[in-house]
């Protein structure tokens, strides 16, 4: 698609209605602010098969991504992250220190970040609206921020007439996935529902029921890489897309990221029974590597 018609996509999305037009404006919202492709996971407002015929709707203006738990879209001609350095192992530049890279990363302590979580609340919208909460007109959305005591959780809700959405985004504090910091994360959580409380007089279902319908799970090289900017992307069939890249961080220094999209549809609870191991998907790019 060529830059003319990337400008073709505001008259495009402005001729759609109902859930065609909700789901082709924040898909490209989202593509083009948060620089990731967009889910079924990002529209809980959605049923599934309204979802699926408003995709198929789109195809033609759509790139598939790669798949998990679903498939991930972009709009064609967007850049997204990794776009402009998607290169293959013999051209990515680091040789036959590859394999001592990716080594480095059984030795570290995976962590979480990009989370969201859905609920399913009834009565919680109704209130806030009748307590003259805003309400958006497309979707019914009433969206609001919630001051986390933690300065570096940014947690976006949407909330619906059924359920509510958690956005909350830790990049720069990602949580050390075990059982420590999910508590944590299940007192965040609950100080969240005390806060809707609060606000609606509505009970909202205890933590332990919400339900994770996304995450990023990565490994940090604790080695600062010097070479030459790269990424890696390898699609499993079971455990969806893998991710190996450079990843300048403070001061200007780089060093290596093992990331993986999870999209569990699985409570804390859940998560926290989880023993997490990236050995398997760290053994998977190495074959690929050699062969």
């Amino acid at each position: 698609m060529t830059a003319k018609e990337i400008h073709d996509f505001t008259p495009f999305i402005h001729g759609l209605h109902g859930y065609k037009r909700i789901i082709a404006e924040r898909g490209l919202k989202i593509n083009k602010d948060e620089g990731r492709p967009f889910c079924n996971g990002d529209f809980p407002d959605i049923k599934g098969p309204s979802y699926r015929k408003a995709i198929q709707h789109l195809k033609p203006y759509l790139q598939f991504e790669y798949r998990s738990t679903s498939n991930f879209w972009k709009f064609r001609g967007v850049k997204i992250t990794g776009d402009s350095h998607r290169i293959t192992y013999r051209d990515m530049g680091v040789g036959d220190d590859f394999y001592n890279l990716l080594e480095h990363h059984k030795h570290e302590q995976p962590m979480i970040h990009d989370i969201k979580l859905k609920i399913k609340a009834i009565g919680v919208h109704d209130a806030l609206a009748k307590k003259g909460c805003s309400v958006a007109k497309e979707n019914k959305r009433i969206q609001f921020g919630f001051p986390c005591s933690d300065n570096n959780f940014k947690t976006k809700v949407s909330i619906y007439p059924s359920t509510i959405q958690l956005d909350i985004s830790n990049t720069y504090k990602p949580l050390v996935f075990d059982i420590q910091s999910l508590m944590f994360l299940h007192e965040q959580l609950s100080q969240f529902s005390y806060h809707v409380f609060y606000m609606s007089d509505v009970s909202l279902p205890p933590v332990s029921e919400w339900i994770f319908t996304h995450y990023h799970i990565h490994t940090d090289s604790s080695h600062e890489y010097c070479g030459e900017r790269f990424e890696v992307k390898v699609n499993d069939v079971v455990n969806g897309m893998i991710r190996f890249y450079s990843k300048q961080m403070g001061r200007g220094k780089s060093y290596t990221r093992l990331e993986q999209i999870q999209t569990p549809k699985t409570t804390i609870i859940e998560e926290m029974q989880k023993v997490v191991k990236f050995d398997d998907r760290i053994e998977d790019l190495l074959r690929n590597y050699h062969g």
